[in-house]
């Protein structure tokens, strides 16, 4: 079979997302009549297909419209509650200004968005609802029409009768379902225009008054600046500090694997040579020591970095710098203050420094409630705001 070409715009309609089926009235080739065996209620099927009631489509519409005015109500009882996210983080007076007049403004401009979407839906409903009152009027007519043909030639021994008439049940009963379903669409507007309008009349006026107050006398460049050079940087640095902390535990690394190393030396030293061991130790670990002390005076910047946590490695050299200065203060302690008695217990030396790793272990790896979190819809308020203050002003200058 040859393959047929078709026109470049033919099927744009089936691209759009809101398609919606059809059934196409067919070609009439010849005239048929209802008393037709083959085409047996015909004219009635043609009648109701002709009434135009998307049923399906109204009743969605009152769905997204009672949806909008109870979205806008929950939006703005959640609108104090955010009030209390700004508890979590100290801010001056022009920080908390500057956020009331983001969250204020992305609030009206949310509400304002939704109350012309429902005002448009009220003007739709009621004009979807006056016709489909009037195709349902004539639906209810045309509908019984298909129930005399059918009680007149449901006994009937012809083969074709009998078919059409089962198919004519069938249509009947779906008409039947239809005509219900209509019917408590349009109870179901009344309700919803009814509610809609009251949210439009009385309920948004509030919602608006208690908001514009917040933006008098605040000029929005100036509020934008102030988020932008301090609130944003604050409320990041919150989650900045949770990194620091525990960078600042992994440290602990070497004073811990230092204890873990000198309990194995003390464990494997025998008693009489302890104390030859531990002055040798000493004045091998001061040397290292004092270049220890001469790395990290030129390695000071990367030892910061990483706390703040734009290094996200430490060096290992770091690492085992930390376990030489670690290793000589213990035996510095151990000679000069203890007189040994740290070295003669291994078993405590070694069980500490194991303690110690695992606290670090598990705290490195502990997942902390970030604080920046909760401030996440604020960002997004803040971004939607600049974008449009930004088209703003160059559609103005």
């Amino acid at each position: 079979m040859k393959p047929l070409e078709i026109d470049n715009n033919i099927l744009n309609h089936y691209f759009d997302p809101n398609f919606k089926p059809s059934i196409p009235i067919p070609v009439e080739t010849e005239q048929f009549d209802n008393d037709d065996p083959k085409m047996l209620g015909y004219g009635v099927i043609k009648e109701i297909q002709s009434l135009d009631i998307d049923e399906i489509s109204f009743g969605n519409l009152l769905i997204s419209t009672s949806n909008a005015v109870s979205d806008v109500l929950k939006f703005s009882d959640a609108i104090n509650d955010k009030a209390k996210e700004l508890n979590k983080i100290k801010f001056n007076s022009a920080e908390r200004n500057s956020i009331e007049y983001i969250e204020s403004l992305y609030a009206l401009g949310v509400i304002e968005t939704h109350s012309k979407m429902i005002q448009e839906n009220i003007q739709k409903i009621g004009a979807l609802k006056l016709k489909i009152s009037n195709d349902l009027d004539k639906l209810r007519v045309a509908v019984p029409k298909a129930l005399k043909i059918i009680d007149e030639n449901i006994d009937s021994n012809d083969t074709n009768i009998q078919t059409r008439v089962q198919m004519l049940q069938k249509f009947y009963s779906f008409q039947l379902m239809r005509i219900k379903t209509i019917e408590q669409h349009l109870e179901a507007s009344e309700r919803t225009m009814s509610n809609a309008s009251n949210f439009i009349s009385f309920t948004l006026g509030n919602i608006t008054y208690s908001l514009q107050p917040k933006l008098i006398h605040k000029e929005i460049g100036e509020q934008i600046e102030v988020f932008n050079t301090s609130v944003r940087n604050k409320i990041m640095q919150q989650g900045e500090n949770i990194k620091k902390v525990k960078n600042l535990v992994k440290l602990f690394y070497g004073p811990a694997t230092s204890l873990i190393a000198l309990g194995v030396l003390c464990a494997i030293t025998p008693a009489k040579n302890l104390a030859m061991l531990i002055g040798c130790t000493f004045w091998i670990f001061a040397c290292l020591f004092i270049g220890s002390l001469i790395w990290d005076f030129h390695k000071y910047e990367e030892y910061k970095d990483y706390i703040s946590g734009k290094q996200k490695s430490i060096s290992h050299k770091f690492i085992r710098s930390s376990f030489i200065v670690s290793f000589f203060f213990y035996l510095c302690l151990d000679i000069f203050f203890f007189d040994l008695n740290i070295s003669s217990s291994p078993a405590v030396l070694f069980g500490t420094g194991v303690v110690m790793s695992v606290i670090i272990f598990v705290f490195s790896r502990l997942k902390f409630k970030d604080k920046t979190n909760s401030f996440d819809d604020l960002f997004f308020q803040f971004d939607q705001i600049e974008k449009q203050y930004i088209s703003y002003r160059k559609n103005k200058f």
